[in-house]
């Protein structure tokens, strides 16, 4: 994998290791015929249930699989409300990389090769190519929200919305990225995101649902990335979820190291 692939890979999976959580409530009475479902209604209530600790740590079990090669690693994941969020790769206790956004930079070392990279959020989307309705939401603030679970409606806006017998399917779009959530009925709960752009489809399963600190959180993702050039398989299980914890977050690239050239 080359390093533009890397990074790209490394971003996607900080978005999508934690969509997926939801605040427990009892089974929801706005089901029965009284409430009328609408896209606004059902996002309201996702809006509401949005969870902004001031910490969060966690560790991550991670399997990637893109049919030349197969790897699994862990990571530690670390944040603090509205200023930094870390996390890194490590194999066979070995840290391999490390992540940082503050404020509206990227920081990434490759302890393999020895290298790094940093550069500010809108110069990276320029360079190389992101969606731009994912580089620009690629803030603290919003990479944060994600990873508690909160929902994408800030970066793409449901404005359709689907009543199935058990779910309730939204939909919507931004620019050229297509979007879709289905939501367990009963209690708004994310089961499965899919994202179109092109012909990149990316889904999303969030299985194992369990309270942690009054809400629900899906300590196991499937996720899917597939494109006419190659398909993507992650499994990430989360472990020793900590939201009241301070954390000490520490990053720093040696005077060595050499950067990085895409």
């Amino acid at each position: 994998m080359n390093n533009r692939n890397y990074l790209i890979y490394f971003l996607f999976l900080s978005i999508f290791l934690s969509i997926g959580s939801c605040k427990a409530s009892k089974k929801s009475k706005t089901t029965s015929g009284k409430q009328e479902m609408t896209a606004d209604y059902v996002s309201s209530i996702l809006e509401k249930n949005q969870i902004r600790p001031n910490w969060f740590s966690a560790k991550a079990q991670i399997s990637f699989n893109d049919g030349s090669q197969k790897i699994s690693f862990s990571s530690s994941i670390m944040s603090q409300k509205d200023k930094v969020f870390w996390m890194n790769g490590k194999k066979f206790g070995f840290e391999a990389a490390r992540i940082m956004f503050k404020s509206d930079s990227l920081f990434v070392v490759d302890r393999l090769r020895k290298q790094y990279f940093k550069d500010d959020i809108q110069s990276l989307g320029q360079k190389y190519e992101l969606p731009d309705a994912f580089i620009k939401e690629l803030s603290v603030r919003n990479l944060q929200d994600i990873f508690m679970g909160n929902s994408l409606q800030s970066i793409i806006p449901y404005t359709e919305i689907s009543v199935l017998e058990d779910h309730f399917l939204l939909s919507g779009a931004k620019e050229d990225v297509n979007s879709t959530l289905l939501l367990r009925k009963v209690d708004f709960v994310p089961l499965k995101a899919t994202f179109k752009q092109g012909d990149l489809e990316v889904d999303i399963l969030y299985k194992d649902h369990r309270v942690l600190n009054d809400f629900l959180f899906s300590y196991n993702r499937v996720i899917q990335m597939t494109s006419p050039e190659q398909n993507v398989n992650l499994d990430l299980n989360y472990s020793n979820i900590d939201m009241l914890s301070p954390q000490k977050i520490l990053f720093s690239i040696p005077s060595r190291y050499s950067e990085m050239n895409f």
